[in-house]
């Protein structure tokens, strides 16, 4: 199965972003460089991380760290809520385990905890620095605690990330196969044989997937223009940037835009949800 790659979700400094759903839902299989929270508030979903798939239901919380191939899905119309946010804001975490990874993705946290959470996030909408560090905080205290952490065994992986950061920082320059396996120190064809072997796809088709994700970081974070954001990812015009960004995404740009809910906090850009709360 093919590995969508979040670009979106990639290198933005101390980024914070959360995104509500009220709906039986469905996201292929991806990655980013972003660690990525889900608290469940009602219903259940199904969530599957470098293959092995777990249920969450109401009052569960999900875990994934950066650059674990993931998906979820849902059955049944359900409440929760996805938090992606920046390394740096985990970096004591990272460090301490490199190299590691948990058991499980699904862990129950304490009622304390989850209450910060919900009083915080959910009720107030405080996306201030300070919150949003405690909060995270306080789950990964949980989280550490009741998952055992173990040595990561994914095949390729390191290569897989050098490629992707190296394609984040060089995009624009449209860099060939040739060239990137040069930069990060490879061979082509075992560059190549990576990619294909991790994402069921090759590295043109990854050049594709980041520039759609170059996009959503432009429509999440700018006021830019489509035709300007189709010039600037790539794309030649505006009518392939439309065609192609919803053939991926499922959406338009216009509506991806609205439903955007990103704090960036290092800036006063703030874009809101507009998912409301519906019956269950």
């Amino acid at each position: 199965m093919p590995i969508r790659i979040h670009k979106s979700n990639f290198g933005r400094g101390t980024a914070f972003s959360h995104h509500r759903h009220v709906e039986r839902y469905v996201m292929p299989l991806h990655l980013h460089q972003f660690a990525e929270m889900v608290l469940v508030r009602e219903g259940e979903i199904f969530v599957s991380v470098d293959g092995r798939t777990q249920r969450a239901a109401g009052g569960d919380f999900i875990f994934i760290q950066p650059f674990r191939p993931h998906r979820y899905f849902s059955q049944r119309v359900s409440d929760f809520t996805v938090y992606t946010f920046s390394p740096s804001l985990i970096s004591d975490f990272l460090d301490t385990n490199a190299g590691r990874v948990g058991e499980s993705a699904v862990f129950k946290a304490s009622e304390a905890s989850r209450i910060l959470f919900e009083k915080r996030f959910l009720e107030a909408q405080d996306y201030s620095p300070y919150s949003i560090r405690s909060c995270i905080a306080s789950m990964l205290c949980d989280y550490t605690a009741a998952v055992r952490m173990v040595d990561d065994e994914g095949e390729g992986r390191h290569v897989l990330i050098k490629l992707i950061e190296y394609l984040t920082a060089s995009l624009s320059e449209n860099p060939s196969l040739s060239e990137a396996a040069s930069a990060i120190g490879y061979s082509a064809n075992y560059l190549s044989h990576v990619v294909k072997k991790s994402l069921g796809f090759g590295y043109l088709s990854l050049l594709g997937l980041l520039r759609v994700e170059e996009a959503k970081t432009l429509l999440e974070n700018t006021k830019k223009t489509s035709l300007e954001i189709s010039m600037e990812c790539g794309f030649g015009s505006e009518r392939t940037f439309h065609r192609q960004f919803k053939r991926v995404t499922g959406t338009s740009p216009s509506d991806y835009r609205r439903t955007s809910g990103v704090t960036v906090i290092n800036n006063d850009i703030i874009w809101p949800e507009t998912v409301k709360r519906q019956p269950l």
